[in-house]
């Protein structure tokens, strides 16, 4: 997948970034990367600061859930094997369109 996202850079000019969603931090990384990349291409600044109170949000939702369990998993490590080569990667073309770019409210 990813060959193909960079010969459509190369060939037609759309950009494109590999984010990541494995685990809390790497998912909020990966939604400011699309929040800059859309503003890059002409989105709203405002969008930059709507994804950052999502972002808060939501990981304090996720920090929440996952409390009652720190205790129990403390000083455990763990070892995740996936039968897919990175299944948390995803390709996010991103081209300048004429239309508007505003996300949704």
């Amino acid at each position: 997948m990813i060959n193909v996202a960079r010969k459509m850079e190369e060939r037609y000019g759309i950009p494109f970034f590999e984010g990541f969603l494995y685990g809390i931090t790497d998912s909020s990384d990966s939604l400011r990367e699309i929040a800059r990349l859309l503003i890059e291409r002409g989105a709203p600044d405002e969008l930059m600061g709507r994804t950052e109170a999502v972002i808060a949000r939501e990981e304090a939702r996720a920090w929440a859930a996952i409390a009652p369990y720190k205790p129990r998993f403390k000083g455990k490590k763990v070892l995740l094997i996936t039968a897919v080569s990175n299944p948390g990667r995803f390709l996010l073309p991103c081209k300048k369109q004429d239309s508007n770019l505003s996300a949704p409210a």
